[in-house]
């Protein structure tokens, strides 16, 4: 049975989370709310981008009042949106907390330009080839969503600045409405904002539709954080801002700049006779391979009956076969994971964090650089995220509010940090399966 935790529906239905127990802090000055916001598909890069272009209350304050990290990552392999969110959220590396990927087996009229085409560093390139236009929204602007009773009207919703209009009026909703942030005791609300990620989908990151929606999410945050301030008060709030993955560029986006990428196709490979050579070798007299839902192939239940001397054997036979197509820069056995017996690289270091034996597949496989399979449960799209590789692990961690100090750090740090460190911020225990280490910085 494929199990599905990466889908609009997920999304939407998990896009606030609410943890208001009484959690007993030993902290000498404790917040009255911990508001944790995710941008879905946030690239590292892409808020100092378009900062010129930002107001000054939402961006722009977490950078100028905030503790900025910038050289922070995910240091899981599978960079896919619920792996992102669950590693914010615990502090755990996949192989941990379970979410290994997405999949496994077992209120306006329309989307418009807030200003001047002119004054967009993206202005002119509204219409390349590659964009997707899906069910008649359209590859330029204005994006219109088309007739309330249309089967795709919330769907387009979701695909523009409107899905985190509406995430946020619930979001002030909860505040209002279960009195967070009223007395001493610490709350705790987590707010997804998911429309980046399916504009990127869709468009790609460097692209006017991108762009505009970066600055929508700007305004955003700037209106919730006033909110807060009148509300409950920023410096009796801790803000924690950061990203479940970032994203590649479009191929053609990247091909146009002379960096190779691509889509991969992978029913074009010539895949029988390394299935036959394979199965005769090992004598399998059923199918090889039983599924493969990228980054995992799993393979056939008859395989998975043997021992283990022999299961290694052909994992590693078909992660063999695998790595000589030519889009593909490591396939990796499970068996060898699980056992060790790999070289010690950063990479190898990465698929064995998101490596959780009940769940993960048999085979894991890592593309090259820039390329990637099109493909968004079922939707064929211009980009999609999902490696190890530096543009799809690289998010923003930003703190701000409270009694946090405007600074800027450099060192490297990962994800799973965050949790570990609002728990010693609070006082209270770590979550089980965090495995990060304490941002001193934040404590200070």
């Amino acid at each position: 049975m494929w199990t599905k935790s990466g889908s609009a529906v997920f999304k939407l239905s998990v896009a606030v989370w609410i943890f208001s127990a009484s959690l007993q802090t030993t902290a000498q000055n404790t917040p009255r709310l911990i508001l944790q916001v995710t941008v879905d598909q946030l690239r590292g890069d892409l808020p100092t981008r378009f900062m010129n272009r930002f107001g000054d209350g939402g961006f722009r304050y977490l950078w100028q009042q905030g503790t900025v990290y910038t050289d922070a990552y995910h240091n899981h392999a599978n960079n896919e949106t619920i792996v992102g969110h669950t590693t914010l959220a615990t502090g755990a590396t996949p192989a941990a907390h379970g979410m290994i990927g997405n999949t496994w087996l077992d209120r306006e009229t329309g989307w418009r330009l807030l200003k001047p085409r002119s004054s967009y560093l993206y202005g002119n390139s509204d219409d390349r080839p590659w964009e997707i236009d899906l069910a008649g929204f359209g590859s330029t602007f204005p994006h219109n969503y088309g007739s309330a009773d249309s089967p795709y009207y919330t769907t387009l919703l979701t695909v523009s600045p409107a899905g985190d209009e509406l995430t946020l009026d619930f979001a002030k909703a909860i505040i209002e409405h279960e009195n967070l942030g009223a007395d001493e005791v610490t709350d705790y609300l987590s707010i997804s904002l998911s429309s980046t990620d399916y504009v990127g989908h869709l468009f790609g990151p460097s692209s006017l539709e991108a762009e505009e929606n970066l600055l929508r999410v700007d305004r955003l945050l700037a209106d919730l954080f006033i909110y807060v301030e009148e509300n409950i008060g920023l410096d009796n709030t801790l803000i924690v801002l950061s990203a479940d993955h970032g994203a590649p560029n479009t191929p053609g986006y990247s091909n146009s700049l002379n960096i190779p990428g691509g889509y991969v196709k992978p029913e074009t490979w010539d895949q029988q006779a390394a299935i036959e050579r394979l199965k005769q070798r090992f004598n399998i007299q059923t199918k090889l391979i039983e599924k493969y839902q990228h980054p995992y192939i799993y393979l056939s239940p008859e395989i998975a009956s043997r021992n283990d001397a022999e299961r290694e054997a052909i994992e590693r036979a078909v992660a063999t076969e695998v790595a000589l197509f030519p889009e593909v820069s490591l396939a990796i056995s499970s068996r060898a994971l699980e056992y060790g017996n790999l070289p010690d690289t950063e990479l190898v270091r990465a698929v064995l964090r998101n490596f959780n034996p009940k769940r993960s597949g048999d085979v894991y496989v890592v593309f090259e650089p820039n390329w990637f399979i099109n493909d968004m449960d079922g939707l064929v799209v211009a980009s999609t995220h999902g490696s190890p590789w530096r543009y799809d692990s690289f998010v923003p961690v930003v703190f701000a509010g409270a009694d946090i100090r405007p600074q800027k750090i450099h060192r490297r740090i990962v994800t799973v940090d965050i949790a570990r460190t609002l728990a010693a911020y609070l006082g209270i225990k770590p979550p089980s399966g965090s495995t990060g280490s304490i941002l001193q910085e934040i404590l200070q």
